[in-house]
């Protein structure tokens, strides 16, 4: 009876849980502190994912905040330009006849190449406008006119200038095998 009454009072009442031997208590214990320990890193895991996306999502957005800003800007430096078409040098004072001028045309300008690209091009078309009969400096006028309104770059236009020739060449390649296969100088048996 002692020893019951030490039971009761130590261990609580005597069930049918108290009955199961301390190993199988230790194995149900080790398996849900587990349990609990993979529910503590999922949770640690998605914690970190959610951060990680947050900051993503900031970055995305300060990104977007700054093309956008840029975007304003570039848009404020057309307007700009388009202002002072007016008064550029190759405006609507050249439209008119010149007497003292060569129209010869020169093959490179003297341009800077520390210029930024639409000063490189502004001085192009200065240097092409000038000394040129009026037809062909209202052509360079309005191709210029063009270039600033898309502000294209230099580079932009270099790659259409490479376009155009490798089209160029590969047209009259064509024609050259055209002109073989059709007269019979090639066999295509």
């Amino acid at each position: 009876m002692k020893l019951w009454m030490y039971w009761v009072s130590d261990q609580g009442p005597i069930t049918r849980d108290s009955k199961v031997s301390g190993r199988k208590t230790f194995q149900q214990k080790t398996k849900n502190s587990l349990k609990s320990l993979q529910e503590q890193v999922e949770r640690s895991q998605l914690q970190s994912q959610l951060l990680a996306e947050q900051d993503r999502l900031t970055q995305h957005t300060e990104q977007q905040k700054e093309c956008q800003y840029r975007r304003e800007e570039k848009e404020e430096e057309r307007q700009a330009r388009r202002e002072d078409v007016g008064t550029l040098p190759f405006g609507p004072s050249l439209l008119q006849p010149q007497l003292e001028t060569s129209h010869v045309s020169r093959k490179s300008s003297p341009i800077s190449s520390e210029l930024d690209d639409s000063q490189i091009l502004h001085r192009f078309f200065e240097h092409k406008i000038a000394g040129q009969i009026p037809e062909v400096a209202d052509k360079w006028q309005r191709a210029w006119r063009i270039v600033d309104a898309i502000d294209w770059s230099v580079t932009d236009l270099n790659e259409m200038e490479n376009e155009r020739v490798f089209k160029q060449v590969h047209r009259e390649q064509e024609e050259a095998a055209n002109t073989l296969v059709s007269s019979g100088g090639f066999n295509s048996t």
